[in-house]
């Protein structure tokens, strides 16, 4: 059996980290898997991490949208006895057979816009005809079989793990230097929060929630910290006219992409992390900041409840108020910090990505031999 992996996604998003440590933990245990990664950048199919196959651009298209690129690469993939599509976006690739890694369907489910409707319609319709399908949540299997009537038998639930660097940090000089090269200011509390901008991921609620924490609760020594670049310049307009217009510019800290080492060490230095996003595949910001001691409060819907258990407080997103309430409660509390920090701690021991390499070469191993002779 020989299994290769399909991604396009390097290790700087939650799908680069999860496609990288799956790789790694079952090369722990076998040699059955190639990184297949569809280099758009380079033209390329990169096989273990070389640049093994050209793929031609079509002359038909002077700027190549990438997806034609993923599409056209197909044509010269290498066979294998499974291929695994690390995410739903490229369910589409005509692959035989195949097992599709499903985090969310949030094209299908909150459309920024007809065009990503669209795009949900193509990307997506691979998605039945998979041979099985890897969901990231009950609650993504849930959509799966809601929005796509897809036999639940066909679907697995396997969760991803949390990464080592993701702990907590006893390096008092390290913790120095992150602070100082991000220029957080020594004597206050950070609140920390992290997102690509999007109206699901409901950083226009956090930054109102926040205005009214100092506001109404008079809580002057925080300020707001985000890691994570917009992914969308309109979305990054309308949230610095909320900051500009809230008179929050000195209490509000944007720091763009910050690299995996970094985050770590920011989540250690938070007081709280907050992550009020109202659809989630699974989350994994969350399970990051548990691991790190940080205590969370995230959003009662989607998947966050389950993957948060009772280790974190959920609120109602629709609800600014109860956001600022629920902020204002654990920063005053010093009790209920560290229960939410231990409790985060003990939740977060229960995502393993041993346990999900695992269970995903057993996932191999049976489709593969569904397909032996006599089967």
């Amino acid at each position: 059996m020989k299994v290769g992996f399909i991604n396009n996604t390097r290790v700087a998003t939650g799908l680069g980290r999860y496609s990288k440590e799956l790789i790694d933990n079952i090369r722990k245990e076998t040699d059955v898997l190639d990184d297949v990664f569809l280099n758009f950048q380079d033209g390329t199919i990169d096989i273990n991490g070389e640049a093994s196959i050209t793929v031609r651009r079509t002359r038909r298209f002077p700027l190549e949208y990438r997806y034609f690129f993923y599409y056209r690469s197909t044509r010269k993939m290498p066979a294998y006895t499974i291929y695994h599509i690390s995410n739903q976006n490229l369910s589409f690739l005509e692959l035989k057979p195949k097992i599709v890694t499903c985090f969310d369907i949030l094209h299908r489910i909150i459309p920024a816009n007809i065009g990503y409707r669209g795009f949900a319609l193509l990307a997506y319709s691979g998605l039945k005809s998979a041979d099985m399908i890897i969901a990231g949540s009950q609650n993504t299997k849930n959509d799966l079989v809601h929005y796509y009537g897809i036999d639940p038998e066909r679907i697995r639930v396997i969760y991803c793990g949390i990464s080592e660097e993701f702990r907590v940090l006893d390096d008092p000089l390290r913790l120095q230097s992150v602070r100082e090269k991000y220029d957080l200011p020594e004597g206050l509390r950070y609140i920390f929060h992290i997102s690509n901008e999007q109206p699901h991921k409901n950083f226009d609620i956090l930054l109102v929630s926040f205005n009214r924490l100092i506001r109404e609760y008079r809580v002057n020594d925080v300020i707001l910290v985000k890691a994570g670049r917009a992914q969308y310049r309109r979305d990054a307009i309308r949230h610095r006219k909320i900051i500009a217009d809230s008179g929050l510019e000195d209490r509000v800290r944007l720091l763009g992409y910050v690299p995996d080492e970094d985050l770590a060490a920011l989540y250690n230095l938070s007081t709280l992390f907050v992550f009020p996003s109202s659809y989630e595949g699974f989350g994994l910001p969350v399970l990051e900041a548990m691991a790190c001691g940080t205590p969370v409060i995230t959003s009662n819907v989607s998947s966050l409840p389950e993957i948060a258990g009772n280790a974190c407080l959920t609120v109602d997103i629709n609800d600014a108020g109860e956001l600022a309430d629920s902020m204002h409660e654990l920063l005053t509390q010093e009790a209920k910090r560290e229960e939410f920090a231990r409790k985060g701690l003990q939740r977060a021991k229960a995502f393993d990505w041993k346990d999900t390499a695992r269970r995903t070469l057993q996932l191999y191993q049976e489709l593969a031999g569904s397909f032996q002779p006599g089967h």
